[in-house]
């Protein structure tokens, strides 16, 4: 995953978000918080895909790691919050990426994928203010609360990820 941002609300966090600065406060699957990147590796881990690179702010990969200890991480700048962070020289950030993915696709055995244990899966997202929920009702989740929908698969990918 390349040019990845933390989840949302992540201290530090550049330009952090889930799907939508606007309207998405959070994303849970059974329990879990997971941003879009944690989204994108259980998937492909449900289907036997391991993710073996990401590129990104600092809490990015501290992210990344949490979810996957081994995982190669091209940290290009440091995060000091959602519109500040400290960059590489572009050069040098294009250099680290390349090597890291490199050395990423010699370690694809080593790695394993990203599994959440189910099924059943079960999302929770919370939306933020007045962004509308009528995409989420109308794929199945049900209002939990004001700004709390929540929906239960037998499959990750018929979940909103």
């Amino acid at each position: 995953f390349l040019g990845q941002h933390s989840k949302a609300r992540t201290r530090n966090g550049n330009l952090c978000h889930t799907y939508s600065s606007a309207t998405v406060d959070g994303y849970w699957i059974n329990g879990i918080e997971l941003g879009e990147f944690g989204c994108r590796a259980a998937l492909a881990g449900s289907m036997g895909v391991p993710t073996v690179f990401v590129s990104g702010d600092d809490t990015m990969a501290a992210e990344a790691r949490a979810l996957i200890p081994n995982i190669e991480v091209a940290q290009v700048k440091v995060g000091l919050g959602p519109q500040l962070a400290l960059h590489l020289a572009p050069e040098d950030a294009r250099d680290l990426v390349r090597d890291t993915a490199a050395a990423a696709v010699q370690r694809v055995a080593e790695i394993a994928p990203y599994v959440i244990a189910g099924p059943p899966y079960e999302q929770r997202i919370v939306i933020t203010g007045r962004a509308d929920a009528g995409s989420l009702l109308r794929s199945g989740f049900e209002q939990r609360s004001a700004n709390t929908f929540v929906k239960v698969a037998e499959r990750l990918e018929d979940l909103n990820i």
